[in-house]
């Protein structure tokens, strides 16, 4: 059985495209405590998939610059 062990992940400026809403991806928030986390955008705000939301006034420095669709994971 052959698992793949590699992906390339590509990250997309906020600025440039934004992902569906609510749909699941990798978030970078470059002041955030998890700087790469999991989130989604509903339409209007980024979200963590905990719930909380980013750039906040109370966690300016936690704005989302750019996400990534998921990976795949390993193909077995």
């Amino acid at each position: 059985m052959t698992i793949l062990d590699q992906e390339t992940i590509s990250w997309i400026s906020v600025e440039d495209r934004l992902p569906d809403a609510d749909t699941t991806v990798l978030v970078c928030a470059p002041g955030a405590s998890e700087p790469v986390w999991l989130g989604f955008y509903d339409g209007v705000y980024w979200f963590a998939v905990t719930g909380d939301g980013y750039g906040d006034e109370d966690e300016i420095a936690a704005e989302v610059t750019a996400w990534a669709t998921m990976p795949a994971g390993p193909n077995r």
